[in-house]
């Protein structure tokens, strides 16, 4: 019992931290649990519309390939059938998820020899550094994305160093394998990289079925979103991420490498320290082929592929799952690495020791000066984000559904209004439609083309904004009917939402619903206009 008290003052940590933020938020949005992004509110639309209607989509009027972690809204579509809608769920979840993931980054600790305070203080720092309950409280599928990643390091790591042949442990590498990569398509990279080191030791039966393991569940998903007329891959990748189909060139894809960097300038360390760490490990033991250089190889090599291919930011949670990795690791690689960090003339060659020892410090030290600022950041603002999102998305699906029952909306911001109301959405930005993308891919997205969806759906109101990276122009057709501004805006890609009429006979009906909804909204609107 004395070797678990890390485990059980980490977790502590952990719940006194996300109900601190919960609490602070909850008195910011009257009372009531508001995630601080509107993706949230996708992955409560797509479960809720699954649970009750069958329907994968974020209306229950059509299917619709809006999310890249299906795993995820699949387990919230679960307990949505077992004990109805609620929106405490995915928050209810991912800590569950963050219990999980500290008892199973005790377990490998354990395993790498590491005493009890240290093991404590790597946990306290996976804690505020990831930050842990800022993903929690995200309401999002990054923790057990993070999760599902260390129990797939601590299963695939013995296969491809022990002799034998797989036998059970494997089954269930193939199973977690699955679930990684249909919790966030960027296990792709990580599976990748595993499966080339599996043929590097000529386990070739191993990595084909590693390969099938990850290729299946992607494989049907993608046919089901083809026979439902959408692309193979999630529109959310398709948008957001930096792939080659999209950016359409090499320099293009390195531009969006630059500009990752850019944006998260702690993840770039996270190439050289694992790989100067690796480097030193593998000079000690006289191999490469150990776990301690097999976890910090995948982890340099994930990280190069995530700066290349995805995206970072978005309230700190993309690139969540490699930081509590290069963490964790950097803990266990302590022991075999110490004695040449501080002896590195003890390692021959001594020149290229010493010059992956300073590799290691200078790397440390910049990632932990950037990660403190972006964990600083993180907790500073998560109930600002909380009220962001409360006073302006949460307050566009209350409008939605409390004055335009049964109406289409055009909206840039889909998740609050597509969970809170039963109307049918058409999603200018192309998560929650399929038509913007096929026009934006084709060139053909512009003003005409945009009024002409809107008359061909018979659109009824635009809840949109203006300004901003999503924003839409409007239509000199287009009728305003109100508009409200938030203060403190941190979070949003714009703070003023606008409402307008798209066609005559609906001019009253949003109008006069925007009167009676003004009065509904949160005291502290900095400005209201209709």
């Amino acid at each position: 019992m004395r070797t678990a008290w890390p485990l059980a003052a980490s977790i502590l940590l952990f719940l006194v931290l996300l109900s601190t933020i919960v609490s602070a938020g909850m008195r910011l949005c009257d009372g009531k649990l508001i995630y601080p992004m509107d993706d949230t509110y996708i992955h409560l639309a797509t479960a809720k519309n699954l649970a009750l209607h069958g329907v994968w989509g974020i209306t229950r009027y059509a299917f619709t390939s809006s999310i890249s972690s299906p795993l995820f809204t699949l387990l919230i579509a679960i307990v949505f059938r077992l004990i109805g809608v609620h929106e405490w769920v995915p928050l209810a979840l991912n800590v569950i998820a963050g219990i999980l993931l500290l008892y199973v980054t005790d377990i490998a600790l354990k395993r790498a020899a590491v005493k009890p305070l240290v093991r404590f203080a790597c946990m306290a720092i996976v804690v505020v550094g990831v930050p842990l309950p800022i993903l929690a409280v995200s309401g999002m599928e990054h923790v057990v994305q993070t999760l599902l990643l260390f129990v797939f390091l601590a299963l695939y790591i013995p296969i491809l160093l022990e002799p034998a042949p797989p036998g059970r442990t494997f089954a269930w590498l193939l199973l977690v394998t699955a679930a990684l990569v249909m919790a966030r398509y960027e296990g792709v990279g990580t599976v990748s990289i595993a499966g080339l080191l599996l043929i590097i030791r000529r386990k070739w039966f191993q990595a084909a079925l590693l390969g099938l393991a990850a290729f299946v569940p992607l494989a049907a998903f993608a046919w089901l979103s083809v026979a439902h007329g959408w692309y193979a891959i999630p529109n959310s990748i398709l948008i957001k991420a930096n792939m080659p189909h999209r950016t359409g060139t090499i320099p293009a894809l390195l531009a969006g490498l630059a500009f990752n960097a850019h944006m998260a300038p702690w993840l770039p360390w996270l190439i050289p320290l694992p790989a100067c760490l690796a480097y030193i490990a593998w000079r000690r033991n006289r191999t490469m082929w150990n776990s301690t250089v097999i976890g910090l190889i995948l982890l340099a090599g994930s990280v190069a592929l995530h700066l290349t291919f995805a995206r970072v930011g978005w309230f700190f949670r993309y690139e969540a799952y490699l930081i509590a990795w290069a963490i964790v690791w950097s803990f266990i690689a302590w022991p075999d690495c110490r004695p040449a960090l501080f002896h590195p003339s003890t390692v021959r060659p001594a020149f290229a020791s010493w010059l992956a020892a300073a590799g290691v410090v200078v790397s440390a030290l910049m990632f932990v000066y950037f990660d403190a600022r972006r964990a600083d950041e993180a907790f500073a603002n998560a109930s600002l984000a909380m009220k962001n999102v409360y006073d302006q998305p949460y307050q566009l699906g209350l409008f939605a559904r409390d004055e335009l029952p049964g109406a289409t909306l055009l909206v840039d911001d889909m998740g609050a209004i597509s969970f809170l109301s039963d109307d049918r959405i058409l999603d200018v930005v192309g998560l929650g439609s399929i038509e913007p993308v096929i026009a934006m891919r084709h060139g053909a997205f512009n003003a005409a083309w945009l009024d002409a969806w809107l008359k061909r759906e018979h659109a009824d109101a635009a809840l949109v904004h203006i300004t901003g990276p999503w924003s839409v122009a409007p239509l000199p057709s287009w009728i305003p009917a109100g508009s409200w501004t938030i203060p403190d805006n941190y979070v949003l890609a714009c703070d003023t939402a606008h409402v307008y009429a798209l066609q005559p006979s609906a001019k009253a009906e949003v109008e006069s619903g925007f009167r009676n909804f003004r009065s509904k909204l949160p005291r502290d609107i900095g400005s209201i206009s209709y």
